[in-house]
């Protein structure tokens, strides 16, 4: 496990935007490696702290996603990792939106939005929108994932 917090450190200052290789994929939900050591990086923290949960796909061909303020990892389950290093635009109850550095992009960066939603009982959890827009706001690609806890009192 260390090795793997290694191989992360040094890919967020060298290698932004990179795909790796890793014989396994993340850890479940609460050894998730981003909340634990991102803090140290930035003072900048989610006014929704559910943003800091798992978020876990619906679709079959979509990949788990880690988020913090300033770094988005997906993960495939099947040993891929991406990351992705990201400035925080917008910060609210609810919603967050990202500045993301793109290598694949033309401008080279993209927009990413993170929206929760309601709470859906068929997944025991919140529903949330990604939306993925090039610099000049147009609509690239959207899918729906679910945070997998409680429904909270107030959302």
């Amino acid at each position: 496990m260390k090795n793997f917090y290694n191989i992360l450190f040094l890919c967020l200052f060298l290698y932004p935007a990179t795909v790796l290789s890793s014989p396994s994929h993340l850890p479940e939900k609460k050894d998730v490696p981003c909340p634990q050591f991102c803090h140290l990086m930035t003072d900048e923290e989610f006014v929704d702290r559910r943003f800091y949960e798992t978020i876990y796909p619906v679709c079959t061909n979509c990949w788990r996603i880690l988020l913090s303020p300033i770094l988005i990892i997906q993960d495939n389950l099947h040993g891929t990792i991406t990351l992705q290093e990201c400035k925080l635009l917008e910060n609210k109850k609810n919603f967050i939106k990202y500045e993301c550095y793109d290598n694949f992009a033309i401008e080279g960066k993209t927009i990413t939005e993170y929206e929760i939603m309601e709470w859906d009982s068929l997944y025991q959890g919140y529903l949330v929108q990604e939306r993925n827009f090039n610099t000049n706001e147009h609509l690239k690609n959207s899918g729906y994932y679910v945070i997998r806890i409680p429904k909270q009192e107030k959302d």
